[in-house]
C-alpha cells in the first residue's frame, strides 16, 4: 500500500540448512518496490526469516530470492543451486487528503477532501471509516469517483490550449497525467497534438479526438470529494482509514489505514445556548464543563463578532457582543459538579448576531476553542423624546419622531399600541422602508376625550427582516 510504505513476507527452509545461509532478495524493479539485500537463515533452523519489502511506485513487479554461489564448490550451503523464488508484487496507487490530523472541536464540522493521488480508469468506490467509534462521525461513509468523462471532440469542442488528460477508456500505464492540446493535426479536427506535463522536454504525441470513432482524450477535471467530520460528544482519540475497490488495477484493494489522526476536544455545557435580546439589552447564562478539568485552569471567554451586510451588500466587522469576565476558572476538584458552574454576562452593543467564544489554556481543555452561545442582538426603535408631558382635554396633542436604530433591510412594519387602552389616540402602524438610511416617522399623540384625568404608555413592535 502507498500509504503503509511496507509490506513484508518470510522465507521458510523446506530442511535445516547445514550452516548459516545467506539468501540475497532483490526487486526487478526498484521504482516500484524495494527490498533489503539479504537474510540469513540460520544453520539447523526450520524457522521463517522476514523480509521487509518497501513502497517505490506505482505498478507490478517481482521480487527475487536466490542463494548465492561463491564458486569455490567447498563448504557451501545445501541450498546453494536451487532455483530463484519469485515473489509478485503490486505496488497499489494512494490519495491525497487535505489534512493528516483533525481536531473536532465540539458543535463545529471539519470538511475534509479526499482525492486520487493518481488518474482512474474507471469508477473508484473508497469506503470512509472511523476507529474506534463512539467519537466522532464521517459523512458520508463512502465516496464515488469518477473519471473525467467530457470527452474532447464529442462533448467538448476541440480546441488549442485546453487541458486534457486520457479518457477512461485510453488510460495506459504508467500514467502521463494532464497536458495541453498544443496543434490541430486534422482538416476534421479529428485528431490533435499533446504535450504532457509528465514529459517536458520530450516531443508532443498525436491522438484521435474522433478519428476513426476514437475519442481519446477528455477535459481536465478536478475530482476531488469532501467528507465532514463531527464529534459526538465526549472528548477522545480515532483514525480515519480508507478502503477501496474499483475497475483500475491500480486501486482494486487499496487502502490507506489511519489516514487521520482525530482528536475530539472535551466540552462546555452552556445554559441557554441561544440568546435573543432587544436593542442594548443584556443577560445571563451559565457555562459548566461536560467532562472534569484534569487540573486547575482558567479558560478565556470572548465575544466573536458576525455583523449584518449594510444596505451595499458590504459585511463589515464591528463590536456587537461585550462578554464578562474574560475568563473563568474551573477547578480540579469540583469536576462537572454545580460547584464548576460559571455566570457569564453578555450586553448587546449594537444590532447584529454574535457568538460567545471559550479558549482553552491548559489540561485537557488546553486545545479548546468553542463558540457554544449565540446571541443574536436586535435593533432598535427610538423615540425622540420618552416623557410626553400632558395632553389637554378634550383634544389636545403632540408629535414625537420615531426613527430606527439600523437601517432596514427589509420593509418595517411598527404596530403601536397603548396602555390602558382608550386614553390616547394614535395610528395603528407605521412603516420604514428598507436600504434607506435616514429616515423618521411622526406619531400624532392626542387626547382621546376619555372624561378623567389618566396616564398611558405607548409601546411599539416591529416586524419584517432584522427588526422582527
Amino acid at each position: 500500500q502507498a500509504s503503509a510504505g511496507a509490506a513484508g513476507f518470510s522465507i521458510t527452509p523446506a530442511v535445516p540448512p547445514n550452516q548459516d545461509t545467506v539468501v540475497r532478495v532483490e526487486s526487478l524493479d526498484s521504482a516500484v518496490a524495494t527490498v533489503s539485500a539479504t537474510v540469513v537463515l540460520p544453520m539447523g533452523a526450520v524457522a521463517p526469516v522476514a523480509v521487509s519489502v518497501g513502497w517505490g511506485g506505482v505498478g507490478v513487479t517481482q521480487l527475487r530470492a536466490t542463494v548465492p554461489d561463491d564458486g569455490s564448490g567447498i563448504s557451501q550451503s545445501n541450498f546453494v543451486g536451487i532455483d530463484p523464488i519469485l515473489v509478485p508484487v503490486r505496488s497499489m496507487a494512494g490519495f491525497t487528503l487535505s489534512s493528516g490530523t483533525v481536531a473536532l472541536q465540539p458543535g463545529v464540522q471539519f470538511p475534509l477532501t479526499i482525492a486520487p493521488s493518481l488518474e482512474i480508469s474507471a469508477e473508484l468506490t473508497v469506503s470512509v471509516s472511523l476507529s474506534p467509534p463512539g467519537i466522532a462521525t464521517v459523512a458520508p461513509s463512502t465516496l464515488t469517483f469518477a473519471p473525467p468523462r467530457q470527452l474532447i471532440g464529442l462533448a467538448v469542442p476541440v480546441t488549442v490550449g485546453l487541458r486534457v488528460v486520457l479518457s477512461e477508456g485510453s488510460q495506459r500505464f504508467p500514467r502521463v497525467g494532464p497536458g495541453t492540446i498544443t496543434a490541430l493535426l486534422s482538416d476534421n479536427l479529428d485528431e490533435v497534438s499533446v504535450a504532457w506535463d509528465s514529459r517536458a522536454g520530450q516531443p508532443d504525441e498525436a491522438l484521435p479526438v474522433g478519428l476513426g470513432g476514437v475519442f481519446s482524450l477528455a477535459l481536465l477535471e478536478d475530482i476531488t470529494l469532501s467528507v465532514t467530520l463531527s464529534q459526538l460528544g465526549p472528548s477522545g482519540t480515532a483514525t480515519l482509514s480508507l478502503a477501496s475497490h474499483s475497475a483500475d488495477a491500480n486501486y482494486n484493494g487499496a487502502r490507506h489505514d489511519d489516514a487521520v489522526a482525530v482528536t475530539a476536544q472535551p466540552r462546555l455545557v452552556a445554559q441557554p445556548d441561544t440568546l435573543q435580546l432587544q436593542y442594548l439589552g443584556s443577560a445571563s447564562l451559565t457555562l459548566s464543563p461536560a467532562e472534569s478539568p484534569s487540573m486547575d485552569m482558567s479558560l478565556d471567554v470572548s465575544a466573536l463578532d458576525l455583523v449584518l451586510t449594510d444596505e451595499a451588500g458590504a459585511t463589515t466587522w464591528a463590536a456587537v457582543l461585550a462578554v464578562s469576565p474574560p475568563s473563568i476558572s474551573l477547578r480540579k476538584a469540583d469536576g462537572t459538579l454545580a460547584a464548576n458552574s460559571r455566570n457569564i454576562t453578555v450586553e448587546c452593543l449594537r444590532a447584529g448576531v454574535a457568538r460567545v467564544q471559550v479558549r482553552g489554556t491548559a489540561g485537557n481543555y488546553a486545545s479548546l476553542l468553542y463558540a457554544p452561545v449565540t446571541v443574536e442582538c436586535l435593533p432598535g426603535l427610538q423615540f425622540s423624546r420618552r416623557d410626553l408631558g400632558t395632553l389637554s382635554a378634550p383634544d389636545g396633542s403632540t408629535t414625537v419622531l420615531l426613527t430606527p436604530t439600523d437601517i432596514p433591510d427589509e420593509r418595517v412594519t411598527v404596530v403601536i399600541t397603548s396602555s390602558p387602552p382608550g386614553i390616547v389616540e394614535h395610528p395603528p402602524r407605521v412603516f420604514f422602508e428598507p436600504f434607506l438610511n435616514t429616515q423618521s416617522r411622526s406619531i400624532v399623540l392626542r387626547h382621546s376625550g376619555f372624561p378623567q384625568a389618566a396616564t398611558a404608555s405607548i409601546s411599539v413592535a416591529a416586524y419584517g427582516g432584522i427588526y422582527q
